[in-house]
């Protein structure tokens, strides 16, 4: 596997991201954790990635409140990196997302994420 391959774990829980990012090492992923948007904003400017896992709820900056800001994130990063793999995360999947998963060509990843749901996004 080609060792450049980084991937945006956008998630403001401590666990869950810890144990994505953990999962991504040893599938041999370089994971770039982010716990808010202005994070991952970071990590996007410096690292050329690979793909990216985005929580629909997080807040924009450390301390700040949770927003449901996943969603614009992912459009966003979608128009500035056409090939970039791109997958919202969610607990569950509001209806209203299916437009935008399909029209932005956007992944869903239903939390807890499994091992197999990860592969097959990645691939």
């Amino acid at each position: 596997m080609d060792q450049e391959k980084r991937v945006l774990v956008l998630e403001d829980y401590k666990n869950f991201r810890e144990g994505l990012v953990q999962l991504l090492a040893i599938l041999g992923y370089i994971p770039l954790a982010a716990e808010c948007l202005d994070e991952a904003k970071n990590h996007i400017a410096a690292h050329q990635v690979y793909a990216a896992i985005l929580d629909n709820s997080v807040p924009e900056r450390l301390g700040e409140a949770t927003k449901t800001i996943g969603e614009t994130y992912a459009c966003q990063l979608r128009r500035d990196h056409p090939i970039m793999r791109i997958a919202l995360c969610s607990a569950f999947k509001p209806d209203h997302v299916d437009e935008l998963l399909q029209d932005y060509r956007i992944k869903f990843l239903e939390k807890p994420v499994d091992e197999d749901s990860l592969i097959a996004f990645l691939q």
